[in-house]
């Protein structure tokens, strides 16, 4: 009521606005004038009723009071929903601005309305001079007809969004390798709005990936040399068992042979059979038959050796 005692209505009733409780507020008075609701209206309050003397402002009490809280309920949602909205934007704008990775809003026509700071130190641009640029102005021109093609997917609706590897120019002229998540936004139509870009610097892990093919592919390059050598190194010693073969046929034909001979005729001379022979004639061809068959014994050796050695031989092992 406007006439309280020790403070007016209107005064009470900026006390109530001003400790902020979650009711409406009705001003009710009889000696009040349109200029008095108009100040308690602007002040915050809710709704006024003027009292007349035939009491037909308490007819109107059960129609403006539920309509004064309905009204207060629905401004409170309001409330609500503004400051959902504008939190829910702070936290984006806080996301946006400071996260570590790139992020930029492009519209569909590849053009960018906002950038942070991540993505401007990334490709090295002051980001009033990336907000005049388009994508394709910052894309290496081999990646740009891929990138584009992407973009034109998603627009028609193949997709509601793409990653890719592509190549930045940075503004100082070389090159930034980054990992690009893009998504579409659309109105409650489905008609695209703009886009959502997400970049990765992925330059340090491209150079690694590069070494590491440069040393696969120097790998296998020596790899292939030392095939080379040991081929040309198991050719030679085929070669040289070839040539020992050929020797030791050689020396089996070769020596063996005439050795064979020179036994057998010292054997007949020392049995008689070119006559008596004195005591020296017989000592030096003993001799000459004991030295024969340790030299043939030696030949021997050597010739089972090898045939050892090219498997010809089956060892058998046992106590002695």
């Amino acid at each position: 009521d406007h006439n309280l005692p020790g403070m007016s209505g209107l005064e009470f009733c900026r006390e109530i606005l001003q400790r902020q409780f979650p009711v409406p507020t009705v001003l009710l008075t009889g000696g009040g004038s349109e200029h008095l609701a108009v100040e308690a209206l602007k002040m915050g309050v809710n709704d006024y009723l003027i009292k007349d003397l035939e009491g037909g402002y308490l007819n109107l009490l059960p129609v403006v009071l539920p309509e004064v809280v309905k009204r207060h309920h629905e401004r409170l949602l309001r409330q609500k929903a503004e400051d959902d909205l504008r939190e829910s934007e702070e936290r984006f704008r806080h996301a946006f601005e400071y996260t570590a990775v790139g992020m930029a809003l492009m519209s569909i026509d590849a053009r960018f309305f906002k950038v942070n700071r991540a993505w401007c130190e990334m490709l090295g641009y002051p980001e009033a001079e990336l907000l005049n640029m388009t994508v394709q102005q910052i894309t290496h021109p081999d990646d740009v007809t891929a990138n584009m093609a992407e973009i034109q997917r998603v627009v028609e609706g193949q997709h509601t969004s793409f990653q890719m590897e592509k190549r930045y120019v940075h503004q100082k002229g070389h090159i930034v390798w980054g990992y690009l998540s893009v998504v579409l936004v659309r109105n409650a139509s489905g008609e695209p709005l703009y886009f959502i870009s997400q970049l990765q610097d992925i330059t340090d892990r491209k150079r690694m990936e590069d070494e590491l093919r440069q040393e696969r592919a120097s790998l296998a390059e020596r790899v292939r040399e030392r095939t080379e050598e040991l081929s040309k190194t198991n050719a030679e010693l085929s070669r040289a068992v070839r040539l020992k073969d050929e020797f030791l046929a050689i020396m089996s034909h070769e020596l063996r042979t005439p050795l064979n001979v020179i036994l057998g005729m010292s054997g007949a001379l020392l049995e008689g059979g070119c006559g008596d022979l004195n005591e020296r004639q017989s000592s030096a061809l003993r001799r000459v038959e004991e030295n024969g068959q340790h030299l043939l014994g030696l030949i021997t050796d050597i010739l089972d050796l090898s045939e050892i050695g090219a498997g010809k031989w089956e060892l058998q092992y046992g106590t002695f």
